[in-house]
């Protein structure tokens, strides 16, 4: 099977199966303490966020999801016309297919092309560092992108047959982001960044946890992959959980962090600035409601900023600064598993907005 029939089944498989895993992201252990009596409007609550030297209007990045694909085209199209609408940024899907076959570009490129002034990340697997070493900037180019995300998927590809060797990457890493003229992000896709990992990617730009609790890959491989169908199962729960993920890179690095991992709400977007991300990645709910059109697309994001702002005018905040300095009580599981970590919870809970 051809990567571009891969691509293509990857999009399918989530439009159209349960690809969710069986582990919470944790963040419904995660609570805002209520203000009753916030002295705000609620319409001049300001939800701009910088990010890598950019500003944003919402806090929120689309985060890759496709490419490689007639199919994916089309959605790149319209996401990037709608993230250069509301100025916010979007990821593009792996890149590979584009490094092996010219042919494919345009389904990238289109984002480019339809949003002029959008800031857009170009993607390529850490499995494909070592073999693109060379072409690394000639991913960046094709798209014109304003940063790169290497994204860590080591159990996708090996339920996907694929061989891998990362010995020695970490020092290729940091060569990379010598060579590049833009920001670097380490990404993970739904298993989650742990604290000691965060430590030693302390020369990149950003770091995208890519928590457990969101689309799993291993789940997806399965339906594709009918050969390890039984070792992806296995690893269904695998993984970290998105909110205590958070919690290990926030408190072992101070480089901005992207909270993604079934990040399904306005809620969740504002717990995740409040446990400390900068800004917060959504894939598979704008791919839902993206192939059902603009409409659909701008009602989901709709919700989720009425949800966002509800939360920010019940905690008293009138900025995301505001936000991020609101108190937390963490709780029950997540509680549990951040103590073990040796994490200090309870800083959250006393803290207080100036």
């Amino acid at each position: 099977m051809s990567i571009e029939d891969r691509k293509r089944d990857h999009i399918l498989i989530c439009l159209k199966k349960s690809v969710e895993g069986f582990k919470s992201t944790g963040f419904e252990d995660v609570e805002f303490v209520h203000y009753a009596l916030p002295e705000i409007d609620e319409n001049e609550i300001d939800t701009n966020v910088k990010f890598l030297g950019e500003e944003f209007d919402y806090p929120i990045l689309i985060n890759s999801m496709t490419g490689g694909h007639a199919l994916a085209k089309k959605i790149n199209e319209r996401l990037a016309r709608f993230a250069s609408k509301h100025n916010i940024p979007m990821g593009l899907g792996s890149m590979r297919p584009a490094l092996e076959n010219k042919e494919v570009i345009d389904t990238y490129r289109i984002a480019r092309d339809v949003a002029k002034d959008c800031f857009l990340i170009a993607n390529i697997g850490i499995n494909q560092v070592k073999n693109y070493r060379d072409r690394l900037c000639d991913v960046v180019n094709m798209v014109e992108a304003n940063a790169l995300a290497i994204h860590l998927n080591i159990l996708q590809e090996v339920i996907q047959g694929e061989e891998v060797n990362l010995k020695g990457v970490l020092s290729l890493l940091k060569e990379v982001k010598k060579d590049l003229r833009v920001p670097l992000i380490i990404k993970e896709v739904g298993f989650g960044i742990c604290g000691e990992v965060a430590e030693k990617l302390n020369f990149v730009d950003a770091i995208d946890i890519g928590g457990a609790g969101g689309t799993n890959f291993a789940i997806v491989e399965s339906y594709r992959n009918t050969k390890n169908a039984d070792i992806a199962r296995v690893f269904a729960s695998w993984g970290i959980p998105t909110a205590l993920s958070l919690l290990e890179v926030v408190n072992s690095t101070d480089i901005p962090i992207i909270a993604s991992g079934g990040i399904r709400t306005g809620l969740d977007v504002a717990k995740s600035l409040a446990l400390g991300a900068s800004i917060a990645g959504i894939a598979l709910p704008f791919l839902k409601a993206c192939v059902k059109g603009d409409k659909c697309l701008d009602n989901f994001f709709r919700k989720i900023i009425i949800e966002m702002k509800v939360c920010m005018l019940a905690t008293n905040s009138k900025n995301i600064k505001d936000l991020k300095r609101s108190p937390l009580i963490i709780k029950e599981s997540l509680a549990e598993m951040a103590r073990v970590r040796g994490i200090n919870i309870e800083k959250y809970a006393r803290r207080c907005q100036m």
